[in-house]
């Protein structure tokens, strides 16, 4: 999935036994561990044990515990040669039970700064597709970014109503549809005190559900610093809500954001989209770009608030 990754790395630690067999524990850490697609250094700590096979250099990692920014990992596995194969072979089995979704949004956020210095692109769409009928080609979770020399159709259009609605009311139509949202509660699935959890007034597909910041921000990368974790949490209260009322469904979820042309607006207003995979779009959806949703989003939001 990466290119690769660089760091200087620092450890110190314990090790006894015979040659062919030095069991080694200690502690490392590596202040600028980078992912070479990246490019934004992170402190990286890990804990390890592992066995060392002195006569060839064999390496056989019996369990590393390692730890940057709240994200958490262990894994086991090995650095050894193998038959057919030039130079040693690594072998990794990695699990991250304490993954932190914070962590990923910052890795987006950091991932888009670094691509805006390129002048080739225009818009930065992230996205993830899980599940078989929402598209995805890896059994195992994942996200997709993907840099764009123009801005999608659907996104320019968002932003062209956005700007011909604040000329009219000199205000962003995100902002009042929060407020509205907000006021009625109808439509509200949840909040905290940087983001909302709102059913659309019109979704094009049953449970088609939107995360809003309260306050006035048009680019996902340029959000506070402080508002990330709360995204994070947000964001996991939906997926869990959409868990439990859907029984794990097949979705895609997208970020909309700012073209990198014009970043810094009153208009526009950064949001996400989530789109569970309860209907298939047919030939009138096709026919006539109208959707057919057979549930009301004030019933989702009901279901999903009960939750």
């Amino acid at each position: 999935m990466f290119k690769g990754i660089s760091g200087i790395l620092s450890a110190k630690g314990t090790f006894a036994g015979t040659l062919e067999r030095i069991e080694v524990h200690g502690d490392t850490v590596t202040p600028e561990f980078t992912l070479t697609d990246v490019g934004h250094a992170i402190p990286l700590r890990a804990k390890y044990d592992a066995i060392v096979d002195g006569t060839n250099g064999d390496t056989f990692l019996e369990r590393i515990d390692g730890s940057w920014r709240k994200t958490s990992l262990v894994a086991k596995g090995s650095v050894a040669d193998a038959p057919g194969v030039q130079g040693r072979q690594v072998d990794l089995d990695v699990t991250m039970d304490q993954a932190r979704i914070e962590d990923v949004l910052w890795a987006f956020r950091d991932r888009i700064l670094d691509l805006k210095k390129d002048r080739r692109f225009r818009y930065i769409l992230i996205f993830k597709n899980q599940g078989e009928a929402a598209g995805a080609s890896l059994e195992h979770s994942h996200c997709q970014l993907i840099a764009l020399p123009i801005v999608p159709k659907r996104v320019r259009e968002e932003v062209d109503g956005s700007k011909q609605y604040y000329t009219l009311k000199e205000r962003c139509i995100y902002c009042d549809i929060i407020r509205q949202e907000l006021d009625s509660q109808t439509r509200v699935v949840d909040q905290n005190d940087d983001f909302a959890i709102l059913e659309p007034y019109a979704p094009r597909f049953p449970f088609e559900t939107w995360i809003l910041p309260k306050v006035h921000e048009s680019s996902f990368e340029e959000g506070q610093s402080h508002s990330y974790e709360n995204l994070a949490k947000i964001l996991k209260v939906l997926l869990t809500r959409m868990d439990k009322v859907l029984v794990s469904p097949a979705y895609n979820l997208v970020i909309h954001t700012s073209p990198f042309m014009e970043p810094s607006n009153d208009y526009y207003h950064w949001h996400f989209e989530m789109m569970p995979r309860l209907t298939r779009v047919a030939g009138f959806e096709w026919g006539t770009g109208f959707y057919i949703n057979p549930t009301p989003p004030e019933e989702a939001a009901q279901f999903l608030r009960d939750a």
